[in-house]
C-alpha cells in the first residue's frame, strides 16, 4: 500500500488494514481532503466491496471518500453509485463500521478522502 502523506511512524499506509492492530491505522499528515490511499493488488482482481474502520480509540474517521481504480496504472476511473455520485459517505455509521458493495475489476484501488471527523485515520479491506 502507498498514499500521498502518512502522519507518522504509528501510522503509515501499511498500517490500514482492517482490524490490524498496529498502530492506529493510515493517517494522512494533515485533516485535509483529497489525501489518499492505495492499493495495487499486483494482478487483475474483482473487488466486491470495500469497508472501512477508523481508529482504535473510537473518535476518528474518514465519513466520505471516492474510490478510483485502474487497470493498468495510468489511465482512471472514479466509482459512482446507481445514481452517479461519485462520493460515498458514511456519516451515520460509527468509526468501527463501512460497508460499501462494488464490481469492480481492477488491478489499483485508491481510496481518496474528501471529508473526516476531526483526525483522518482510515483502516480498510477489500474483497
Amino acid at each position: 500500500m502507498t498514499s500521498s502523506t502518512y502522519y507518522s511512524s504509528s501510522s503509515p499506509p501499511a498500517y490500514g488494514r482492517l482490524y490490524d492492530g498496529r498502530g492506529d491505522g493510515w493517517c494522512a499528515a494533515t485533516a485535509t481532503a483529497e489525501d489518499w490511499l492505495q492499493v495495487d493488488f499486483g494482478k487483475t482482481v474483482v473487488v466486491c466491496a470495500v469497508a472501512t474502520q477508523g481508529d482504535w480509540n473510537g473518535n476518528e474517521w474518514v465519513t466520505d471518500f471516492k474510490l478510483s481504480y485502474s487497470s493498468e496504472g495510468s489511465f482512471w476511473n472514479w466509482y459512482t453509485d446507481r445514481n452517479g455520485a461519485e462520493v460515498v459517505s458514511f456519516n451515520s455509521i460509527s468509526n468501527m463500521r463501512g460497508l460499501m458493495l462494488v464490481i469492480i475489476k481492477t488491478m489499483t484501488m485508491t481510496i481518496t478522502m474528501t471529508k473526516t471527523t476531526t483526525t483522518n485515520f482510515i483502516r480498510k479491506n477489500l474483497k
